[in-house]
């Protein structure tokens, strides 16, 4: 039976007006089950629901917690490239330290033997990465001259050496200003290009020389090498 909340009176369980008073009856949904509920019930109900809540957010949160979580460690980046790490290349590599230079290199260079360095090159290395012969010279000498001044003495090498000047632009190696010079040249035997680097620490001046029939090949070795290079 259902009862009339308006006259209280009886009617057929699928009645939907009071036969009595006309009123619309109750239609049993959930109100109706919760005035059924006791005292005690009603208040484990109520009581437990917040708990469940919270339990629910907090198991949510930690789940996206954990696919969100950023596992490259950006620390490891800094601290490769703070230090040079050959690790930025594709494959291990290398470090020399010799006269207060150091650097690391990737495996596909080798230094080269030193009877077949200029007089006043620190060290000169090579490589054959992708079947295409590259060289890499370091110079250091006593000497004061800016970043700028130094700049622009190997712009008039270029142009001395009829050299097509590609490209110039600041950057910093071990946090001091420097040069690089790009240019291309051809000679008796055949094209090639170079990359100049050249700076300074105020005491001496270093000139880092890139020559290759291809310096794109090897751009991200020069990269690796000029991250990790340091003075002192």
């Amino acid at each position: 039976m259902k009862r009339c909340s308006n006259c209280k009176s009886e009617n057929r369980r699928d009645a939907v007006f009071c036969s009595i008073c006309g009123s619309k009856l109750n239609s049993g949904g959930s109100n109706s089950w919760w005035k059924k509920q006791s005292d005690t019930s009603k208040f484990l109900i109520t009581a437990g629901l917040p708990t469940i809540i919270i339990l629910f957010i907090g198991v949510a949160a930690m789940v996206f917690t954990d696919y969100s979580t950023d596992y490259s460690d950006d620390s490891s980046y800094d601290s490769l490239e703070a230090s040079g790490g050959s690790e930025l290349t594709d494959s291990p590599g290398n470090k020399f330290q010799r006269n207060g230079i150091s650097f690391s290199y990737p495996e596909t260079w080798s230094i080269s033997p030193e009877e077949e360095w200029s007089s006043d090159a620190v060290v000169s290395l090579e490589s054959y990465k992708g079947g295409v012969s590259s060289i890499m010279t370091v110079y250091k000498k006593p000497g004061s001259l800016d970043a700028e001044t130094l700049r622009d003495i190997w712009l008039e090498v270029c142009y001395e050496n009829g050299d097509i000047v590609e490209d110039v632009r600041e950057l910093e190696v071990d946090g001091k200003r420097a040069y690089s010079i790009k240019s291309s040249y051809y000679s008796e035997y055949g094209y090639g290009e170079q990359e100049y680097i050249a700076f300074t620490d105020g005491t001496y001046e270093y000139s880092l020389l890139f020559t290759s029939d291809d310096i794109s090949l090897i751009q991200d070795d020069i990269d690796t090498i000029i991250r990790s290079f340091r003075v002192g």
